[in-house]
């Protein structure tokens, strides 16, 4: 977290630029720190481990310690023990504790059977499933071990009690004493007082010769430590000393000790935390004793401290001081979990992480949780907890469901810097994972220094799991001056020692004017003649202390690297380099061979070339790494001795990297601050400002697949650099393009977001232009969008209040649709023999068909989802009866030709009366004709209406369309029959019967669909004849002048005939007649 003093007061809006670039910086800062892990290596070496395989299924690695056999200063063996609890022996499952040796052989280990009464039967004690090995500690170089087997029961014919017990050994692993700090105890209300004690879950021997037993158990798993000396001191001996007595110890005049073990003389009361209730600072279930550590955490004396994973539903850790004028610990305070079901306490270790010389708590909570993190590590300085500061901490969390924290181990000082460092096991990652993290003045650092998977481990080991279940470290096994670190993996019955390579330490830095670099101007010194813009940069680097561990090294290849911008993660670079590898320009890599023993500062040069002149307001960030030149050590086979690895040095990995920058020379005044003052206005087209909205809430109806945002952006002031515009829009919503009259606009889409390059630098003036959004992807069901356009800049905006534009609108989507409807047979006929029911067979015997028809069309312009028609269909005489007569007898179920269409109707009233189907039988027409005209007295004729709201009872049709596209039709067919009977019977003396039936159209507002209602409701009318005899119709006029064309046709052709045949000619002459007579 950055802190700003709180007598810093911003005033005006250029303190506030700088305060905001001082962010800015410290942001990049962080974002490339986050990647640091991935070219930071420590010098626990994973390619040459030591491993071990134990008995199958013996949890062979579930404890693990480093011990060194002490025989003089000159004579040192190094062993690993392990715990394997479920191990075999005489035929039953005691658990063992192994000694391994640091030799490439990989199943040499060897059962110590620390157990002093060989025998697994013993009268009174059951040892099967005892778990020895469960807890195994060594108290370091020539110091004492003990293993312990929490599960040890004492039997009789009517109890089992669960003590558990401990072994202490010799620092040549030889048996020195049992230790049952719950046997003799009060067992008389069981699990309620000492009855399972399970002493031994947790243990460690302190610097001053305690052996601190965890017993979770007591008094209804309540918890408690015991505590107990380890071994007397006798002066004035000749014997060879034990290891340095500590500071804890009283003070000696001789410095000849001699070591014995217990004897009648000896101290041998059991001091414990107390456990009764109102004495015991937990309360029962907590399983206080889960874990254990000793160290001066409050600067003075030896503090004990305990883990309660369970105590105050967080879990706590309770440190307590011993007196030994009184059997019962003092407390000396309580640390408390964050979180409920944490399992804070559930594992810990000391270490001096700040290099103050006195010790640190590191308590684990593996089953903390938060988001994407699992797992927990709090590390609690001394110079806090020594001012009852026990609020501060500072926390490390790891990945979801690792059990991050579930073992802890101090790993020594690994690189040499005076800081203890710590180690971390998550099992449940992957296969497993240990992480490394340094210690420094300031305390445990945040982030690892080195990550180890089992992935990094040589082949025979990649199949191994619960790597890093349990840990061990802080002692120098191969005799090379650094600590080295054990790892069990109990899964797989197996253990890996990673041994640490020696360091060299070197000082590097980087020289050269990397702040004013010009972007216009064209060469620079080191290369004149440049056509481009350049700069040279002077790496350089120093020897500092010499290892005497490398005293054989005359001469190191040293390669060296810089790499401009890509190692941050981004894809393009602005700079290359005059020596520049030939498939990457922007990287240069160089060897040097050097004198070990050179001491002074070495500097090389190289000239960097600009590229491109955009982008100049942000530095250009560059990494140096500095890396040996050596061969790798080979991998022994097995039997072979291991690689010395003083042989295979590595630089100190804090200066072997380094991050520097390169800044520009800008345009904006002496101070090289640019002040822009930028306003962004956009708006969508077509929409409309919701009435009574202060905000920006708009209704937009859609007609088209298109939805157009128009942007404007104004700079007022000095020049904007690297100013972009960044539209995050809803997710349904697919970027199509950009309109602008130039090309000053490049706009890139990526999922939900898009990204417009608005020039740079954006310079004083007014950018108009249009971004192009397709809505076809848009849910049916989604009924809002949402766009926030806001913009971006390197350069000090002085003004950013109107940078933003927020713009929620509710959609609707516009399509018309429209009903129509239409009757097949518009006229039928009813008459005839009246036939009930039970006399028919067929559905042709019913009456005359009837098929209505309505027709849904969609105009557009886009498509309807779930169309819902609704038909009220008169399928009954309304006669206040509960059953009335038939009208229109619906003889299958109604149909809609779309395929994404259907009918939903009872089936109660399809085809009730199961008629069969057959071939219309033509019945026999009359000749009548039948016509709406008045008698001869000028009466009109009578008629009938049968509808839903006339006469007629209905049953509801529902015809839904799931999708109909713009411009697209659906039909709904409903096949019936007119009853003949019924109309016979109660309508013959009508001149005819009109029946009706409705339908209209709903839809569902969740789709929001806008369109005009007039065309949505339509009635299909079929009129119903009786059969009677009526006056033929007059005919036409037509008709006449037809009739007499063709009798004028047919006279013509018959004086044709007889003009041809000579009927019109005489036989004899006319005569001339006399009239004078």
């Amino acid at each position: 977290m950055i802190v700003f003093p709180m007598n810093v007061i911003v005033n005006d809006q250029r303190h506030q630029y700088r305060l905001l670039s001082m962010i800015k910086s410290w942001l990049l800062l962080q974002c490339l720190f986050s990647i640091w892990p991935m070219f930071q290596a420590f010098n626990l070496d994973t390619s040459i481990p030591v491993y071990k395989f134990g008995p199958k299924d013996s949890y062979f690695g579930y404890s693990v310690a480093e011990h060194i056999i002490k025989q003089s200063p000159s004579q040192l063996k190094s062993v690993l023990l392990v715990g394997a609890p479920r191990t075999k022996t005489d035929r039953i499952r005691t658990g063992a504790l192994f000694k391994c040796d640091l030799t490439t052989r990989t199943r040499d280990c060897v059962n110590l059977y620390v157990d002093p009464d060989n025998s697994t039967f013993v009268e009174n004690v059951d040892k099967e499933d005892q778990w020895l090995g469960v807890t195994v500690k060594s108290q370091g170089e020539g110091g004492y071990v003990m293993v312990c087997a929490h599960r040890y029961v004492h039997k009789g014919a009517d109890f089992r009690w669960g003590n558990g017990i401990c072994y202490s050994l010799t620092q040549y692993l030889d048996y020195s004493k049992s230790y049952e700090p719950c046997r003799g105890r009060l067992v008389n209300l069981a699990h309620e007082e000492f009855g399972f004690c399970q002493a031994g879950t947790s243990g460690e021997i302190s610097k001053n010769y305690e052996i601190l037993i965890g017993s979770p158990g007591p008094y209804t798993w309540r918890g408690t430590v015991f505590a107990n000396n380890i071994r007397r001191i006798r002066f004035n001996s000749n014997y060879f000393p034990p290891p340095t007595l500590s500071k804890y110890e009283p003070k000696t005049q001789n410095k000849k000790i001699e070591i014995f073990s217990f004897s009648i003389r000896d101290d041998k009361t059991w001091y414990m935390g107390p456990v009764i209730e109102g004495k015991s600072p937990v309360s029962k279930y907590s399983y206080l004793g889960m874990s254990v550590a000793s160290g001066d955490f409050f600067g003075d004396k030896l503090i004990i401290a305990s883990g309660a994973p369970r105590s105050n539903g967080t879990g706590q850790v309770i440190f307590y001081n011993k007196d030994s004028r009184k059997i019962e610990f003092d407390l000396r305070g309580i640390l408390n979990g964050e979180q409920f079901a944490s399992s804070f306490g559930y594992s810990m270790t000391s270490l001096d992480c700040d290099g103050d010389k006195h010790s640190d708590l590191a308590v684990g909570a593996p089953f903390y949780y938060s988001g994407q993190n699992g797992g927990a590590v709090y590390v609690y300085r001394s110079s806090d907890l020594s001012s009852n500061n026990f609020d501060k901490f500072s926390k490390l969390t790891g990945k979801l469901e690792s059990r991050f924290g579930f073992a802890l181990a101090n790993a020594g000082d690994l690189n040499k810097d005076d800081f203890e460092d710590l180690a971390i096991g998550a099992p449940y990652e992957k296969s497993g994972v240990v992480y490394i993290y340094s210690g420094s003045k300031s305390g445990i650092k945040s982030r690892p220094s080195q990550t180890i998977e089992v992935s990094n481990l040589p082949s025979p080991l990649r199949d191994i799991r619960t790597f890093g279940y349990s840990l061990a470290g802080n002692l120098d096994l191969d005799q090379n001056s650094y600590p080295d670190l054990l790892i069990g993996a109990y899964e797989s019955d197996t253990i890996v020692l990673l041994r640490s390579r020696p360091i060299i330490r070197i000082k590097t830095s980087v020289k050269g004017n990397m702040t004013q670099i010009d972007p216009n101007s064209i060469g620079c010194p080191d290369d004149p003649s440049s056509k481009t813009a350049c700069f040279s940069v002077q790496p350089c680097f120093q020897f500092l202390g010499l290892s005497q561990n490398l005293a054989s090294f005359s001469k190191l290849a040293l390669n060296y690297r810089i790499e401009a911008e890509t190692f941050t993660g981004q894809k393009y670079y602005r700079v290359t380099f005059r020596n520049a590898l030939d498939q990457t320009p922007n990287i240069v890599e160089k060897t040097l061979n050097l004198d070990y023993g050179y001491t002074r500062e070495y500097c090389t040069k190289e000239v960097i070339y600009l590229k491109e002149k955009q982008n100049i307001q942000n530095s250009i960030p560059f990494k140096l790494s500095y890396s040996l030149q050596q061969n790798v050590p080979r991998s022994p086979r097995e039997g072979d001795l291991l690689p010395d690895f003083n042989d295979y040095p590595i630089l100190d990995q804090e200066e072997a990297h380094r991050i520097f920058y390169a800044k520009f020379n800008k345009d904006c005044g002496p101070d090289d601050i640019c002040d822009s003052n930028l306003v962004l206005k956009a708006k969508l087209l077509k929409a409309q400002r919701k009435e009574s909205s202060t905000n920006n809430n708009y209704t937009l109806i859609l007609d088209d697949d298109n939805i157009i945002l128009n942007i404007s952006l104004i700079n007022k002031n000095e020049p904007a650099y690297d100013t972009f515009i960044v539209i995050d829009h809803s997710p349904s919503l697919s970027y199509v393009g950009r309109k602008i009259s130039d090309d000053q606009v490049d706009c890139s889409p990526s999922k939900n977001r898009v990204r417009c390059e608005m020039g740079n630098p954006f310079t004083k003036g007014k950018t108009d232009f249009q971004v192009r959004f397709n809505s076809y992807n848009i849910p049916d069901l989604e009924r809002e969008l949402f766009i926030k356009v806001k913009v971006e800049t390197s350069s000090n905006d002085v003004s950013d209040q109107d940078n933003l534009v927020e713009i929620n609108t509710e959609i609707w989507r516009k399509a018309e649709l429209e009903l129509t409807g239409v009757s097949i047979e518009q006229t039928v006929r009813f008459g005839g023999e009246i036939r009930g029911e039970e006399a028919m067979k067929f559905e042709d015997e019913i009456g005359e068909r009837v098929n209505h028809r309505y027709i849904v069309k969609n105009h557009g312009p886009l498509r309807a989802k779930d169309v819902a028609v609704l038909i009220d269909w008169p399928y009954q005489i309304d006669s206040g009866r509960e059953f009335g007569k038939w009208i229109l007898y619906i003889i299958a179920k109604p149909t809609v030709t779309s395929q994404n269409g259907y009918c939903i109707l009872d089936p109660r009233f399809i085809n009730p009366r199961n008629f069969q189907k057959i071939h219309d039988i033509v019945r026999e027409k009359r000749s009548i004709f039948t016509s709406k005209i008045r008698d001869k007295e000028g009466h009109l004729l009578e008629t009938a209406k049968l509808s839903c709201d006339s006469g007629a009872k209905c049953v509801k049709i529902k015809c839904l369309i799931q999708n109909i596209e713009a411009n697209k039709t659906a039909v709904i067919q409903i096949p019936s029959r007119l009853w003949n009977a019924t109309f016979v019977e109660d309508f013959a003396h009508f001149h005819h019967v009109t029946i009706q039936s409705t339908g209209r159209i709903k839809l569902d507002p969740l789709f929001n669909i806008v369109q005009r209602e007039q065309d949505d409701i339509v009635t299909i009318v079929t009129e119903a004849y009786p059969d009677a005899i009526h006056k033929p119709p007059q005919a036409s006029w037509w008709w006449y002048l037809i009739g007499l064309l063709v009798g004028l046709i047919i006279l013509s052709f018959i004086i044709c005939v007889l003009y041809k045949t000579g009927f019109f000619k005489r036989e004899k002459g006319y005569s001339k007649v006399d009239t004078d007579s």
